[in-house]
């Protein structure tokens, strides 16, 4: 059919290293995209090798797939790395939002509180790259934060008046 010819093709430009394609083979391996089915040694195989090329969407799929051990033996150290380089090297909302995590519940590293909004705070700014929903994470984090008494969690009347726009959806 005409899916199998498109994928093969787009796997033939991943073997040649085409970036995009091998994030999208990747894509294709993990999601069981039609016609191919759930595969996730051959979706980590794609999403590292997009990853050692500096895909940030490989990076965070990878990430993802090392933090929750799908299929890959879970490891933290590496799970953080690949966020790590995802969120410097990219500005990738969702690697922001985990490093956060890591240093606010202190997985893999101390806990940092101050840190944690620290990258919290750059999702946030990074907002224009991403999708409304997705920065209303970040802000739910650093209300929480706010409630448990980090007073530097929300000093910023920007932040949290976007929070409550965005919450109750108010129009300016």
């Amino acid at each position: 059919t005409i899916f199998i010819d498109i994928f093969e093709e787009i796997k033939s430009l991943a073997e040649k290293d085409d970036i995009e394609a091998i994030s999208i083979v990747g894509g294709y391996y993990y999601l069981a995209h039609p016609p191919v089915e759930r595969n996730l040694d051959s979706a980590n195989f794609w999403y590292k090798k997009g990853a050692e090329m500096g895909h940030s969407y490989c990076q965070n799929y990878l990430a993802n797939n090392y933090m929750y051990g799908n299929g890959l033996d879970r490891n933290l150290t590496l799970a953080f790395s690949w966020y790590k380089k995802a969120a410097e090297e990219s500005e990738r909302f969702e690697a922001y939002v985990k490093i956060g995590d890591f240093y606010k519940v202190g997985k893999f590293v101390e806990i940092d509180v101050e840190e944690a909004i620290s990258w919290y705070r750059k999702a946030i700014k990074s907002f224009k790259k991403t999708h409304k929903n997705e920065t209303s994470i970040a802000h739910e984090k650093l209300y929480n934060l706010k409630k448990l008494g980090y007073e530097n969690a929300m000093t910023d009347n920007e932040i949290i008046n976007k929070f409550i726009k965005e919450s109750f959806h108010i129009e300016n």
